[in-house]
């Protein structure tokens, strides 16, 4: 599973995921999806900052799910759906949902990991999107 949050194909696929967040951030009729959305938006700082590869070794190794093809496959279908081949909505939808649950379990190996985080200015950060998804 590992991930590498700052490759070049991660950086095309946040752009599309920032675009999609965007879209449902602030002000959105469906509460969860919107608050999703905000937490995406935010946490990008966090990510571009820390090698969540190098501190999260377990969640990197993990055989169980390989976030990246899945998401690879969900973007490569969004794309073309922007065509009008499927319902880009739900497209959108999943892909938001995968996007927060992966940083989500980088964010919980980090957490444990960082024995100091409480005393670092990203504590809030990584909290209130750990909260939002527990929620």
């Amino acid at each position: 599973m590992a991930f590498d949050l700052n490759d070049e194909v991660s950086e095309e696929f946040f752009t599309e995921i920032r675009k999609i967040a965007k879209k449902y951030s602030s002000g959105f009729e469906n509460e969860l999806r919107g608050e999703i959305s905000e937490q995406i938006l935010k946490i990008r700082g966090l990510l571009e900052s820390e090698k969540l590869n190098e501190i999260c070794t377990h969640v990197s190794v993990l055989p169980v799910f390989d976030f990246k093809s899945q998401l690879m496959n969900l973007i490569n279908r969004y794309l073309s759906a922007k065509l009008g081949d499927e319902n880009l909505e739900e497209l959108e939808k999943q892909l938001l949902e995968l996007t927060y649950a992966i940083v989500f379990a980088y964010l919980t190996e980090y957490k444990l990991r960082k024995l100091d985080l409480a005393k670092k200015g990203t504590y809030e950060v990584i909290e209130n999107y750990l909260d939002i998804g527990r929620w």
